[in-house]
């Protein structure tokens, strides 16, 4: 279990005097529990465990993209440590040329033709990366390919 995992590692981190980890972990771990109260779960799947901790990156890059803007070098690269932290908890992601092979694969299965349904492609798409790609590259890549 992942969330086992985790825990281990957060009690190794704490030994190791590894501040921005035990930190990170902790606030992972504090996520976790969340939305095991949210769902009324004793544990969670590997795969919501997932979702919490890609939900905490995507956060984390929102960060480092608005401190970027702002000229906040010191805090980008506090927000760039501690996602290279949760990076660790994630799939390897796919490439480009790989999400687009996906979609591709999608659209011919599902016949769609037009912008209009892109729900149904990204709710497939979605379904087959399965946490190894971001949305928002998924979403730019369907609209391209349907011609949007």
């Amino acid at each position: 279990m992942l969330e086992k995992d985790i825990s281990k590692k957060l009690k190794e981190a704490m030994k190791a005097g590894k501040k921005v980890e035990v930190s990170v972990l902790r606030m992972v771990i504090s996520e976790i529990k969340n939305k095991k109260i949210d769902e009324g779960l004793k544990e969670l799947e590997d795969d919501k465990t997932l979702g919490v901790i890609q939900k905490i990156a995507r956060q984390h890059k929102e960060s480092i993209s608005q401190f970027t803007e702002g000229n906040r070098s010191d805090l980008v690269a506090a927000e760039e440590e501690e996602l290279a932290i949760l990076k660790e908890y994630l799939p390897e992601q796919l490439s480009p040329e790989a999400v687009k092979k996906i979609v591709n694969e999608v659209i011919s299965d599902t016949g769609v033709t037009s912008l209009k349904e892109i729900g149904q492609v990204m709710k497939e798409v979605m379904a087959r990366v399965k946490g190894r790609a971001d949305g928002k590259i998924i979403n730019q890549v369907v609209k391209e390919q349907l011609g949007g």
